[in-house]
């Protein structure tokens, strides 16, 4: 981890407060950052002990990891400019081209954590709060009658994804102009009183274009099959996939069916309102080209045992929570099966509550510690990093160039947080580049 440790940065500048406070104290002292590490390497749960000490989030003074904070009161801000593969010893050759770091009175390094073979990522690492004592995870009452009327519908909207989470997980969405992409389709069907949820899986095969759908099976609440039919690819089969998809070129042997009839069926089948359920359903609604926005996703409404951004997989929940085993055997999946297991667990969180299935909580989002503090947090970064934060109060922005980081750093949201963390990812290039994009950095990190 010590050699891994260099390959990021994090540069933290505190701002004196002009609040009320500061009127009624007029020489109020500002604050002093301490470091008393002997001149070892500082860990990074260090820095995100300051940052939330600094905030007063965190009431244990953070002095025996190395570091403090005199006039602590005195922080009105904190901000932490996470700077991808940026080491000592880029820093160290090129220091007179970057202007932007002469502001910081201390430079210092940071060890990741990690053990031997494996360093944390250290965007996860400083944005992961590792509680001192599991949440413990609310009790569910198996008796407890399922909800009609009203109560369902609340029960329902609370699995549905949110549109950031959309936009976060890919899924595919309408244009500016609210049209779906070319080739793509949302669900016209007569909208029903009550909401219903359907959950679909699809199998795929590897063409010359890439992934497309061979098979795709629709399954109503109580397990019921709506819709089973195999679909032949109109590009040329390279990889059927059967490993996993279960499809043989003997299954597709004489089937006429194509995406577009799919695609009508669908249409036809089910009403507009519906509410469309799967596991990582964005890749089965890109398969059949499809827009729609009411979705439950159980691979983001049940926890992966390490928390976000990891997604537990369909057969562990099935084994977990329904006592029975799926995928099992060399076969391949099988789409009823997957979509009848997914219903299943749909109806365990409508029917039990959205806590049904949840795992003890060891370690959750750092700005859900900036939440329980009423203190506000901003988070400018990649898509990747945004992920795991979507379930907070913290207001987040997903970009995609260090132009755009930039760009988000004057909005009213990023000014007035009370802790901004932003990621620059435009020197994330490989070793031997490092020393010819340091302009490139400097450039970025300027701006």
């Amino acid at each position: 981890a010590a050699d891994a440790a260099a390959d990021a940065a994090v540069a933290a500048s505190t701002a004196v407060g002009k609040s009320a406070k500061r009127k009624r104290s007029k020489h109020k002292a500002a604050p002093l950052l301490l470091v008393t590490n002997n001149g070892a390497e500082i860990k990074l749960s260090a820095v995100q002990s300051l940052v939330l000490w600094s905030l007063s989030v965190e009431h244990n003074n953070p002095r025996a990891t190395g570091l403090s904070l005199d006039n602590r009161g005195a922080v009105a801000k904190v901000v932490v400019l996470h700077i991808d593969m940026f080491d000592r010893s880029v820093y160290v050759r090129n220091a007179a081209n970057l202007s932007f770091f002469t502001q910081f009175p201390q430079v210092h390094s940071l060890k990741l954590p990690g053990n031997k073979g494996f360093v944390s990522k250290a965007s996860d690492a400083f944005l992961t709060y590792i509680l001192s004592k599991p949440k413990p995870v609310p009790k569910v009452n198996p008796q407890q009658a399922a909800p009609v009327g009203e109560a369902r519908e609340a029960a329902i909207k609370k699995l549905l994804l949110t549109p950031s989470m959309l936009t976060e997980h890919e899924y595919p969405r309408l244009n500016e102009h609210g049209l779906p992409p070319p080739g793509f389709i949302t669900l016209t069907g007569p909208a029903t009183q009550e909401t219903h949820v359907f959950a679909v899986d699809c199998e795929m095969c590897t063409t010359d274009s890439g992934p497309a759908l061979a098979r795709v099976s629709i399954v109503a609440e109580n397990g019921n099959v709506l819709l089973d039919t195999l679909v032949l690819p109109d590009q040329a089969i390279r990889d059927y996939n059967t490993r996993w998809s279960g499809i043989t070129a003997e299954m597709l042997s004489g089937v006429t069916t194509r995406l577009s009839d799919v695609q009508r069926k669908i249409q036809e089948l089910l009403p507009s309102n519906a509410v469309l359920a799967g596991h990582s359903l964005e890749n089965d609604l890109l398969a059949l080209r499809l827009v729609h926005t009411r979705v439950i996703d159980t691979a983001l409404i049940y926890d992966h045992h390490r928390g976000p951004p990891f997604k537990p997989a369909l057969r562990w929940l099935v084994q977990n929570h329904l006592q029975r085993t799926i995928q099992d055997g060399e076969a391949g999946h099988n789409s009823i099966e997957d979509a009848q297991a997914t219903i299943e667990l749909v109806m365990k969180k409508i029917n039990h509550g959205p806590s049904f299935g949840d795992l003890p909580v060891k370690e959750e989002s750092l700005f859900k510690q900036l939440d329980a503090a009423n203190k506000t947090g901003c988070l400018i970064g990649l898509p990747e990093d945004c992920r795991a934060h979507n379930r907070t109060s913290a207001h987040i922005m997903s970009c995609t160039t260090d132009a755009e980081v930039a760009a988000h750093f004057t909005t009213t949201a990023a000014q007035k947080a009370d802790f901004v963390w932003a990621h620059l990812s435009a020197f994330r290039r490989p070793r031997q580049a490092r020393s010819g994009a340091a302009s490139d950095a400097a450039a970025a990190a300027a701006a």
